[in-house]
Protein backbone atom coordinates (compact mmCIF):
# COMPACT_ATOMS: atom_id res chain seq x y z
CA UNK A 1 0.00 0.00 0.00
CA UNK A 2 1.22 3.41 -0.56
CA UNK A 3 2.27 5.86 1.89
CA UNK A 4 -0.67 7.89 2.87
CA UNK A 5 -2.81 6.37 0.71
CA UNK A 6 -5.81 6.87 2.49
CA UNK A 7 -5.93 10.27 2.08
CA UNK A 8 -5.84 10.22 -1.87
CA UNK A 9 -9.37 9.44 -1.82
CA UNK A 10 -10.57 11.32 0.94
CA UNK A 11 -13.91 13.41 0.56
CA UNK A 12 -12.40 16.09 1.29
CA UNK A 13 -9.89 18.51 0.39
CA UNK A 14 -6.24 18.08 1.90
CA UNK A 15 -3.17 19.79 0.71
CA UNK A 16 0.51 18.99 2.35
CA UNK A 17 2.89 22.24 2.33
CA UNK A 18 6.00 22.49 4.26
CA UNK A 19 7.45 25.03 6.54
CA UNK A 20 8.15 27.63 4.34
CA UNK A 21 4.93 27.14 2.35
CA UNK A 22 5.67 25.49 -0.55
CA UNK A 23 2.84 22.78 -1.61
CA UNK A 24 4.21 19.36 -1.35
CA UNK A 25 1.19 17.06 -2.17
CA UNK A 26 -2.76 17.36 -2.95
CA UNK A 27 -5.08 14.38 -2.59
CA UNK A 28 -7.44 13.95 -5.69
CA UNK A 29 -10.79 15.98 -3.73
CA UNK A 30 -8.28 19.12 -3.30
CA UNK A 31 -6.71 18.56 -7.22
CA UNK A 32 -10.50 18.66 -8.34
CA UNK A 33 -11.41 21.90 -6.00
CA UNK A 34 -8.99 23.93 -7.10
CA UNK A 35 -9.11 22.97 -10.66
CA UNK A 36 -9.67 25.93 -12.03
CA UNK A 37 -6.61 27.65 -10.49
CA UNK A 38 -4.51 25.16 -11.65
CA UNK A 39 -5.36 21.35 -9.88
CA UNK A 40 -1.92 19.36 -9.74
CA UNK A 41 0.12 22.26 -10.87
CA UNK A 42 -0.30 24.18 -7.31
CA UNK A 43 2.48 21.62 -6.46
CA UNK A 44 5.50 22.98 -5.75
CA UNK A 45 4.30 26.55 -5.88
CA UNK A 46 3.59 28.65 -2.61
CA UNK A 47 0.56 29.05 -0.56
CA UNK A 48 0.68 32.60 -0.52
CA UNK A 49 0.15 32.76 -4.19
CA UNK A 50 -2.95 31.40 -3.92
CA UNK A 51 -4.56 33.18 -0.61
CA UNK A 52 -5.50 36.56 0.30
CA UNK A 53 -3.40 38.52 3.03
CA UNK A 54 -5.74 38.16 5.66
CA UNK A 55 -5.41 33.65 5.04
CA UNK A 56 -1.42 34.45 4.10
CA UNK A 57 -1.39 36.22 7.65
CA UNK A 58 -2.86 33.35 9.44
CA UNK A 59 -0.81 30.96 7.69
CA UNK A 60 2.55 32.54 8.26
CA UNK A 61 1.04 32.39 12.16
CA UNK A 62 0.65 28.56 12.27
CA UNK A 63 4.41 28.46 10.31
CA UNK A 64 5.91 30.57 13.28
CA UNK A 65 4.54 29.07 16.27
CA UNK A 66 3.99 25.47 14.97
CA UNK A 67 0.51 25.76 15.89
CA UNK A 68 -1.45 22.56 15.14
CA UNK A 69 -5.10 23.31 13.04
CA UNK A 70 -6.65 23.39 10.01
CA UNK A 71 -8.35 25.75 7.53
CA UNK A 72 -11.51 25.90 6.29
CA UNK A 73 -11.44 27.99 2.84
CA UNK A 74 -14.61 29.61 1.32
CA UNK A 75 -13.01 30.95 -1.66
CA UNK A 76 -9.77 31.11 -2.88
CA UNK A 77 -8.28 33.80 -5.48
CA UNK A 78 -5.88 33.02 -7.56
CA UNK A 79 -2.20 35.75 -7.87
CA UNK A 80 -0.86 34.76 -10.92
Amino acid sequence: MEKNAWVKEMPVAVTVADCDGTILEMNDKAMKTFEKYGGKSLIGKNLCQCHQDRSNDKIKQIIETGEKTSIRLRRTVSRN
